[in-house]
């Protein structure tokens, strides 16, 4: 039996330096226990970690035709698992994070 796929929400994000660099940011993914940082991926580097603050003062929000590379990427990194038994995620773009699903995703990542 297919199981429905877990939702993962995903902000695009463009450094406001002459950079072309776009940033794929996890809100809801924790990527340090403390909770300093947010689960990131870029086309260089791939995934990583950031503070949100940073995020918000170096970047902007990217638009479609900037981010649709990426987003695409993604896809094939998410969506389609390479393995059987690999997860299957699918990717949801959202404009700006909650602060109280932030802290109950910080929760989760604590226990």
């Amino acid at each position: 039996m297919k199981t429905k796929p877990e939702t993962i929400e995903v902000m695009f994000r463009k450094y406001r330096d002459k950079s072309t660099e776009i940033l794929a940011v996890f809100p809801y993914e924790a990527h340090d226990r403390a909770g300093g940082y947010v689960t990131c991926y870029a086309h260089i580097g791939q995934h990583g970690g950031a503070q949100m603050a940073h995020v918000h003062s170096a970047t902007r929000p990217a638009k479609p035709d900037e981010y649709d590379s990426l987003y695409r990427e993604l896809k094939q990194i998410y969506e389609r698992p390479k393995f059987p038994g690999d997860p299957v995620y699918k990717l949801r773009i959202v404009k700006r994070r909650s602060s109280k699903r932030m802290r109950e995703a910080l929760e989760k990542a604590r226990r």
